[in-house]
């Protein structure tokens, strides 16, 4: 079974149209190259779960939390310059995606027992909530994803620090995405592929 949506696929274009009308809402972010990547790439891609929980822990088993995903890359830094960069690129993939589309998800706080500590450059930062996690997380993804980026392609590179410098803009442009995206008719008949 393909876990691919065709790029022809009619959900494709609802995604393009619906990116193109949230970032000629937002001016201020507008971006021809994080534009495509939204709605190819991260939309496109992610909509399918064997896409979404992309990383695999080293015994084999998805893994389907932020943080999990985050410890991971700590290790994959020994893995491998290529896998490095695929973990930390869907990580900030991910905490976009899921930030931006599913937000209600995100308003849990963390137990007192297991505080949610983002590393914001060389120091650790308590998060009073989930979401305030993904936003420092994704941000800190997409600013190492530049440099990684930056030894192979300096406009793939330049893509992933737009991406940092405005993540939480960015996570503002997918809220408005989806509510494109529930507000078309031709969208609740492809809901079934995305569940």
């Amino acid at each position: 079974m393909s876990t691919e949506v065709p790029r022809t696929h009619p959900l494709r274009k609802l995604f393009r149209w619906a990116t193109r009308k949230a970032f000629r809402e937002l001016s201020d972010l507008a971006d021809r190259r994080v534009e495509r990547y939204i709605s190819e790439e991260i939309l496109g891609e992610l909509v399918h779960a064997d896409r979404i929980y992309l990383i695999k822990d080293a015994r084999g088993r998805r893994l389907t939390e932020l943080a999990e995903m985050v410890t991971e890359r700590r290790g994959e830094a020994r893995s491998g310059f290529e896998r490095e960069l695929e973990v930390t690129q869907h990580i900030g993939d991910f905490a976009l995606f899921t930030a931006g589309l599913f937000p209600e998800g995100l308003d849990r706080k963390p137990s007192e027992s297991m505080p949610l500590l983002a590393r914001v450059g060389h120091v650790l930062v308590p998060c009073s909530r989930q979401l305030d996690y993904y936003l420092a997380e994704g941000r800190a993804a997409y600013r190492k994803a530049s440099e990684l980026w930056g030894r192979l392609s300096p406009e793939r590179s330049s893509l992933f620090d737009r991406l940092s410098e405005r993540f939480e803009g960015y996570v503002g442009a997918m809220g408005l995405i989806r509510f494109y995206l529930r507000e078309d008719p031709h969208f609740r008949s492809y809901q079934r592929l995305i569940t």
